[in-house]
């Protein structure tokens, strides 16, 4: 998902440069294998995946100020650069930690990391541990509009509500992308 999230966006960039420096009177090589021999190199295994911070990134970052310099774009970065400094924060997990679920006398289930569950809360609030009923609500979504309640007949009050990442694909896309939102689903939960 990432790699077309950076495709689309180099794409959106190179595109913008093209209409500019053909605006600007210059001639362009706007060809479908042009364009198709940008897509091949920023998405090539010699960037690595380009994660910000790795030489792949850089890598990628040169490429398109490059063609850029190419276009005869007057820079608009940092130092009359076509870069901008942002700040970013990482965070890696330290471990893969646990998650139990303890049921009634002795019974537990551990949960396996990256098959049954991934951490989803921030970083910065460190260890977590707490306990009640849980109960599974699907995608969490309330949509009156799409005929669509996942609470209704649910009793969610002072317990644990457990929903799925994501949206109804039946769905359209942007109202898809208002009900996968997490901080949507907490509020329809509380």
């Amino acid at each position: 998902m990432r790699l077309l999230r950076v495709v689309a966006v180099t794409l959106v960039l190179l595109t913008t440069a093209v209409l500019i420096a053909a605006d600007n009177r210059r001639p362009v090589d706007a060809s479908a294998d042009r364009i198709r021999a940008h897509i091949e190199f920023l998405a090539s295994d010699l960037l690595q995946g380009r994660e910000p911070g790795t030489p792949g990134y850089d890598i990628a970052a040169d490429y398109v100020a490059g063609q850029f310099r190419q276009l005869g774009l007057t820079p608009a970065g940092n130092s009359g650069s076509y870069f901008q400094k942002v700040p970013l924060l990482a965070y890696r997990l330290l471990d893969r930690g646990t998650f139990v679920l303890k049921g009634a006398g002795d019974r537990t289930m551990a949960l396996v990391f990256g098959e049954d569950y991934l951490p989803g809360v921030s970083p910065r609030t460190g260890s977590r541990s707490t306990s009640g009923s849980l109960v599974f609500a699907g995608f969490g979504v309330v949509a009156p509009e799409h005929n669509r309640d996942d609470y209704s007949g649910l009793d969610v009050t002072g317990k644990i509500v457990v929903v799925i990442f994501g949206a109804p694909l039946d769905m359209p896309t942007e109202e898809r992308a208002y009900y996968v939102s997490s901080r949507v689903k907490r509020a329809e939960a509380a």
